[in-house]
């Protein structure tokens, strides 16, 4: 995966990140369930993320209606760091 996604960084953070592909996948689990976010400890993600426990915004919350803290889960990331895609293991 290296090279697909690119960070702009100024002095407030990360702006944007741009993609050659419009998804990243990881695996990991999951710590938290807050509304329409979900903190999931994962493993890294291509050259993108070294492996961290992070808080993800899920925009369709019926994603998560399935889902429990400790649940094993595979993720798709889109290139606003959304969580696209999310499945028990």
């Amino acid at each position: 995966m290296k090279g697909e996604f690119s960070f702009e960084v100024s002095p407030e953070g990360i702006d944007f990140v741009s993609a050659e592909s419009a998804s990243l996948k990881g695996e990991g689990q999951i710590k938290r369930i807050r509304g329409s976010k979900v903190t999931i400890k994962h493993g890294a993600i291509g050259d993108l993320m070294p492996a961290m426990t992070m808080e993800y915004s899920v925009p369709d919350k019926q994603t998560l209606a399935s889902l429990k803290k400790g649940d094993n889960v595979l993720f798709t990331l889109n290139k606003d760091l959304e969580i696209i895609d999310l499945t028990s293991q």
